[in-house]
């Protein structure tokens, strides 16, 4: 099962669609890594959702044949739910839900923004002056929570700042090991924990996370320095100890030369300095 938080107009759910149609995976969970690893970027403002994933060269979701796999899609603006409907309406095993996603359940509003928009928040204080619909919010725990014989493979979050609360709404399907691998944005625009607070909380629960990177990933787990809080924008991957997630990711780690002083020395890439912010952008449509 693959769960797709955010899933704006869906371009994570239909490439992962692209890839079990092509067979070009040992595994789905290694396949998924496999590919955000060569695709991997930071900061780079021509980037957009998870790591200039509307930049791919798009293939027909209406030509995908059938798997085996089940997804689960889930969209809060009202715009992006309804495209979503449409393209994945001929795929049986897709499944897309207008709910927000979020570390409790309840009511909440969302803004009524345009189709592909990336900026809404339910914190109405980000979005003044904009009309607002109603919009259900749901933690993964509560989704998910009574079925203990459900297992996801992998979890892509790309909620534009909240990515941290999607996580700790994920608490007890992570300590019960019910995830393999988990996807999400880091920068300076996150709300919550910071880095540091949820790698190790993560950590506890036996994740291992990496920096995607062009090609390879970069450690953070075994490999924690200060510096990388400075990340003005980036994308992380988490794998549960033991699984072929967690398998891949170590199979793309950078090796970095021991330099006498330091095991895991800071890569130059994370070397940013505070005040010096990079942006993402919106999507390019």
């Amino acid at each position: 099962m693959v769960l797709d938080v955010g899933a704006n107009k869906g371009y994570f759910t239909e490439e992962v669609l692209s890839l079990l149609n092509n067979q070009i995976y040992g595994n789905l969970q290694g396949s998924i890594i496999r590919n955000l690893a060569r695709r991997g970027c930071r900061g780079d403002a021509r980037c957009c959702g998870v790591c200039r994933d509307c930049w791919e060269k798009r293939s027909s979701v209406l030509s995908l044949a059938p798997t085996r796999y089940e997804f689960i899609l889930f969209e809060a603006l009202r715009a992006n739910y309804l495209h979503l409907e449409t393209v994945f309406q001929e795929h049986a095993n897709v499944h897309v839900n207008n709910l927000a996603v979020s570390n409790i359940s309840g009511q909440g509003h969302f803004p009524r923004l345009a189709l592909g928009a990336e900026k809404g928040s339910l914190d109405s204080t980000e979005n003044p002056n904009t009309e607002l619909d109603s919009v259900s919010i749901v933690s993964l725990d509560d989704y998910f929570g009574k079925d203990k014989t459900l297992h996801i493979d992998v979890v892509k979050i790309d909620t534009e700042g909240y990515d941290f609360q999607v996580l700790e709404g994920s608490g007890q399907l992570l300590r019960e090991k019910r995830i393999s691998a988990v996807t999400f944005e880091y920068g300076d625009r996150n709300k919550g924990k910071s880095l540091e607070e949820l790698i190790f909380w993560l950590a506890k629960l036996n994740y291992f996370c990496f920096f995607e990177g062009k090609g390879l990933i970069h450690p953070i787990t075994t490999c924690y320095h200060r510096t990388m809080s400075d990340l003005p924008w980036g994308n992380i991957c988490c794998g549960l100890g033991g699984s072929l997630a967690l398998n891949s990711m170590l199979n793309h780690v950078v090796k970095y030369p021991h330099d006498g002083s330091v095991s895991c020395p800071v890569p130059p890439l994370m070397r940013t300095r505070k005040g010096k912010k990079g942006s993402k952008t919106q999507k390019q449509m």
